[in-house]
């Protein structure tokens, strides 16, 4: 198992594992904090709106981001390409594809404004400011792949404490020192992505030159990789997040709040084990020669994550009531029951999801896109009609239900191409207990030494 296990700038696996999980535990206190203050400053409705606002740049990057980013990782670690070689070839994808993303949502906006934009008829320029925001992200993200392909794991931390945390820092302050409008929020946002994009250049191109040199084999190689594994992220993003669409279109903006609340929450705890499918996609794209050796990481990864979020898990269902009341208020209380549905599924799928770093990393992507649409249409489907039935109650039994099947799928997939044991894929031992004992003790004589 140690063979595996390689050394980054960051230490070893795991101490490169507790760094990121470190740096998303920062972000999910940051993230409830500053959402919680958005919340009652606006009130349900106006936040409904907000929360409305930022699917617009959530989907942009679902749809129009070809996970060439994540691509280069694998390229990077395995030695096909250099850093140099893969930042121009991303630049000029994502230019392309911007440029594409923008035409086609400037020729529909009609479409959009008498639909799920409805609320904003009136007030397009809200909408137009936040998809300023978009390039940004998109170019923002490349680098921070970038990083994590040259294993510098401290400027892939920072670049994603920045992107992901100054926008919603100067929007909570904004609205404490001025008027509680969303206006702050979105300029707030489009500062917070700004200054993302500088820091991912700067630090990135300071040792790294930008070869201005267009490599068409590159480009194909990157595309036909990334293709395969966008697939899956759009269908996976699809999944947890069409619910959403739905109840924008077919319920009321307290609603969408409520739902937006239960669903961003129980994502951020699912983000909890983030840092383990992280780092351990480019150790398998490193050791993609010694497939045995691989697979018995990764399901010993699969069940110390299991464990990790069962805990997690358990922890957040007993506080859930007592934390929406404290920190939200009464008016939010309608978001506890939909977070309970939803959390069985996403504890399930993000153990699950660690698996994915081992069918990327010996290049068997489009595994992923079975898996997640395998479960979609069923999904679809139940959306219709609970939805209709129990509003915001189904639409979590709908997006629960379709996390556990392709969970399910993927697991059983996994157990039969590397001819694991069920038992040893599903069942925790000792041995990962101790690991992690081990590990949270080590971890903590270091801050109290």
């Amino acid at each position: 198992m140690k063979n595996i296990e390689p050394t980054t700038k960051s230490g070893n696996f795991s101490n490169a594992v507790y760094s990121v999980s470190k740096r998303t535990i920062i972000t999910f206190v940051v993230l409830t904090i500053t959402s919680v203050v958005v919340a009652r400053q606006l009130e349900p409705t106006n936040y409904g709106l907000w929360s409305l606002l930022l699917m617009v740049p959530t989907y942009a990057l679902i749809v129009g981001r070809l996970q060439v980013d994540t691509a280069s990782v694998h390229f990077i670690r395995s030695g096909s390409y250099t850093a140099e070689q893969l930042s121009f070839s991303l630049l000029c994808i994502n230019v392309i594809v911007l440029l594409i993303l923008g035409l086609i949502s400037w020729l529909s906006q009609d479409i959009f404004f008498s639909t799920i934009l409805s609320s904003f008829s009136g007030k397009k320029a809200l909408v137009y400011l936040v998809c300023s925001t978009i390039p940004f992200e998109f170019i923002s993200v490349s680098y921070s792949y970038l990083f994590l392909a040259t294993n510098d794991i401290k400027k892939y931390n920072r670049q994603e404490l920045i992107s992901n945390l100054t926008g919603p820092i100067l929007g909570g302050i904004s609205l404490i020192i001025f008027e509680p409008e969303i206006e702050y929020l979105v300029i707030s946002l489009i500062v917070g992505k700004i200054i993302s994009l500088i820091h991912g250049i700067f630090s990135f191109h300071l040792k790294t030159s930008l070869t201005f040199q267009l490599n068409i084999v590159l480009l194909k190689n990157l595309l036909w990789f990334g293709v395969k594994i966008y697939l899956s992220t759009v269908l996976s993003y699809i999944s947890i997040y069409i619910s959403g669409l739905f109840v924008a279109t077919l319920l009321t903006p307290a609603q969408i709040a409520f739902h937006q609340i239960s669903l961003s929450r129980v994502m951020l705890l699912g983000k909890i084990p983030q840092g383990i499918g992280i780092i351990l996609y480019p150790q398998i794209s490193s050791n993609k020669d010694d497939l045995k050796n691989s697979a018995n990481f990764a399901s010993r990864t699969f069940r110390t994550t299991l464990l990790i979020m069962l805990i997690c898990g358990s922890s957040a269902a007993l506080a859930i009531y007592p934390m929406i009341y404290i920190l939200y208020g009464e008016a939010y209380m309608d978001s506890c029951l939909p977070f309970l549905i939803l959390l069985p599924g996403v504890v399930l799928n993000e153990s699950a999801d660690t698996l994915n770093a081992y069918f990327m990393g010996i290049n068997r992507s489009w595994f992923l896109s079975i898996f997640v649409g395998s479960s979609l249409i069923p999904q679809l489907i139940l959306l219709v009609w609970l939805i209709q039935t129990w509003g915001i109650i189904g639409a979590a039994v709908a997006t629960s239900v379709t996390l556990w099947i392709s969970s399910f799928i993927k697991m059983m997939t996994f157990i039969k191409i590397t001819e694991t044991n069920i038992s040893e894929m599903l069942i925790i031992q000792k041995n990962d207990v101790r690991y992690i004992v081990n590990f949270i003790n080590s971890k903590a004589k270091k801050i109290l030494s």
